[in-house]
């Protein structure tokens, strides 16, 4: 049924009620519309009532990060720099999600980590990057390179490693590594409420222009679109 239809079909449920109460049990129909008025009333009273307490409205979305220049991002953290082609090819391949990266929003403080297959209260994980040529480890012990997730004061990032970083007390990569992709707090805050809100597109786009995400979409596919830097591309749906 249309919502054109309902519309119709509530309205003369409306009146039938209006027309036994003022003929069945004997009201007046200025009875029957000071009533209704006051009932309208209560409702609001109670919608704002359950909207102080509740919060925000809260949807769940599932991300898709997908790396788009390996290469350069390998380039920047002084990587590969004599087979860096065949290299970024092989890694590409190899690691786990070849080149994407999935994870799901559940709840305020619940994430799926698709591509890692795990549950975690924030966004932090780690991917490891296979080894290619000259980066083989000699020992069986040697730390890989990574992909890494984590939290600063203000974002999420997603970061390279290397192996020669990696080798420092706990806690002291934070600074270091290429950064590929942040995703600011905020970013998940405009993400909660009406996904049909006016004005929210614009927040979103704002925040993560200021994390040097630009928005992209095709004029002639309306489901092709995402946000993109110069190492990754982003894009989410409703599920």
């Amino acid at each position: 049924m249309s919502r054109k239809k309902r519309l119709l079909l509530c309205g003369c449920l409306v009146f039938v009620a209006a027309l036994v109460a003022v003929y069945g049990a004997g009201f007046t129909w200025r009875q029957i519309l000071v009533g209704g008025l006051a009932l309208l009333v209560v409702q609001a009273a109670d919608e704002q009532f359950t909207k102080a307490f509740t919060g925000p409205q809260f949807n769940r979305y599932q991300y898709q990060i997908t790396l788009i220049n390996l290469g350069g991002a390998l380039r920047a953290a002084g990587l590969y720099t004599d087979e860096l082609e065949p290299a970024t090819s092989s890694i590409y391949e190899g690691m786990l999600g070849k080149g994407e990266i999935v994870f799901t929003w559940l709840e305020p403080q619940m994430f799926f980590l698709n591509t890692v297959n795990r549950f975690s209260s924030n966004l932090e994980f780690v991917i490891g990057l296979p080894a290619h040529g000259s980066r083989i480890p000699a020992r069986g012990y040697e730390l890989p390179d990574i992909l890494e997730m984590r939290m600063t004061d203000e974002a999420y990032q997603l970061v390279l490693l290397t192996r020669e970083e990696r080798y420092c007390w706990p806690e002291t990569t934070r600074d270091k590594g290429v950064v590929l992709l942040r995703l600011p707090y905020k970013f998940f805050g405009a993400m909660r409420g009406d996904p049909y809100a006016i004005g929210r597109h614009q927040k979103q786009s704002a925040i993560l222009a200021e994390s040097g995400l630009t928005y992209w979409a095709d004029d002639e596919v309306s489901e092709a679109w995402d946000y993109r830097n110069e190492y990754v591309r982003i894009r989410w749906s409703g599920v």
